[in-house]
């Protein structure tokens, strides 16, 4: 699965619209939801048209809520046969929402309450409730917009679905605009080859693999400090954090990493707001404690072997784009874990003992490490290991 080459077809003859088809693809490949806030005419139907094309032999189903729309538009008309024949209410979904891999449904807040309920276990469960039965549906995606943002109590648990949310705003650079207006590609065609599409089997193991993606310890103490926040001011919801760590781990296995890092961690910053001026607060909030991460991280960091508490695992968490020595995974070599190459005058690698490694988080110890200069072991460092303690 070429997610790359997905989204470079996915944006043919898009402007300003990487952020919205990146989300997009991102959520689908989670199986979550996301939503698009802004004016009409900047392309929020679009970019759910070119979601429906990413997968491979998918279907779709969009629709543009009224306040008078019924269920039966949404998820299909009663068969007047089962009901009269053998008195069972069951709807004919072939068509319609239960059968799609792609949902867009525009204008969301207008839905009636009968159909935000039974969206609620869609969205969250991917299950519908037909007739006395409890079916799977096949959904990847679902995407819901609208000129205008109406949470309010009747509709909060609705809003909760959403974990993706995102203001979009029209063309910004007057240079993209230009070429927009003397663009002559159809922008409701079909750009994605079939040999890039996704089909089933793969969307079936990428999620399944997302079960053996870590998260780095930076990661946790990040998500940790802003839900503290987040309580203090009444705002919280396990299921959501939930969710925004499941995402995480998507965004970490299609940058092809088994491990979340801080890098991914920016994706918060469109699960959180509840009002779009509330996502310049989050993004202060995250560069507050960031800094505050960076700062443990970077300091003095060509001696933080012997000047500070690590154990296996957390050395790697260094981000390759904020400090100068390279940092590499551990690499399993001859009985031992490679952790650090420094370039450093005294040493140019550090190993750690693969058994010390493995019980570093579990008990409280002191573990050496061995500083090799031209393959040799030149010197031993002693590092103390507090269990669960970040330096």
């Amino acid at each position: 699965m070429d997610i790359q080459r997905l989204i470079e077809h996915s944006l043919t003859g898009l402007y300003e619209r990487d952020e919205p088809v990146r989300l997009s693809i991102l959520c689908a490949l989670a199986g979550e939801s996301i939503f698009f806030l802004g004016p009409p005419g900047v392309g929020k139907s679009l970019i759910a048209r070119r979601l429906s094309y990413i997968l491979k032999k998918g279907t779709s189903f969009e629709y543009l809520m009224g306040k008078f729309s019924t269920p039966d538009e949404i998820f299909g008309p009663v068969s007047i046969q089962q009901l009269t024949t053998n008195d069972s209410y069951h709807r004919l979904t072939e068509g319609y929402l239960p059968n799609a891999d792609i949902v867009f449904l525009d204008e969301v807040w207008n839905a009636s309450p009968p159909i935000q309920n039974a969206l609620l276990t869609a969205m969250n469960e991917k299950l519908y409730r037909n007739g006395v039965k409890e079916v799977s549906i096949p959904m990847m995606l679902l995407i819901g917009a609208s000129n205008s943002l109406h949470p309010g109590e009747e509709t909060a648990a609705f809003w909760d679905r959403f974990l993706v949310r995102l203001n979009i705003q029209p063309i910004q650079e007057e240079d993209l605009f230009t070429h927009y207006l003397a663009s002559h590609t159809d922008p409701y065609g079909d750009p994605v080859p079939d040999s890039v599409k996704i089909t089933p089997e793969q969307l079936r193991k990428f999620r399944a693999s997302l079960q053996a993606v870590e998260l780095s310890p930076w990661v946790i103490q990040l998500v940790t400090a802003l839900r503290q926040i987040l309580l203090q001011r009444g705002r919280s919801s396990d299921r959501r954090w939930k969710k925004i760590i499941h995402l995480l781990k998507a965004s970490a296995r299609a940058h092809g990493r088994e491990r979340v890092e801080l890098s991914d961690c920016f994706l918060i910053t469109h699960c959180l707001w509840e009002a779009p001026e509330e996502k310049s607060e989050i993004e202060q909030l995250m560069t507050a404690q960031l800094d505050q991460i960076l700062e443990l991280v970077q300091e003095k960091p060509r001696r933080v072997i012997d000047k500070t508490r690590y154990a296996l695992g957390e050395l790697q968490d260094y981000l390759v784009e904020t400090l100068s020595p390279m940092v590499v995974q551990p690499v399993l070599e001859d009985g031992e874990y490679m952790i650090l190459d420094y370039s450093s005058d005294s040493y140019d690698q550090l190993r750690i003992w693969k058994p010390d490694g493995e019980q570093a988080l579990e008990s409280k110890q002191r573990i050496e490490c061995f500083a090799y200069k031209d393959g040799r072991v030149t010197e031993t460092l002693a590092v103390q290991a507090e269990p669960g303690e970040l330096p």
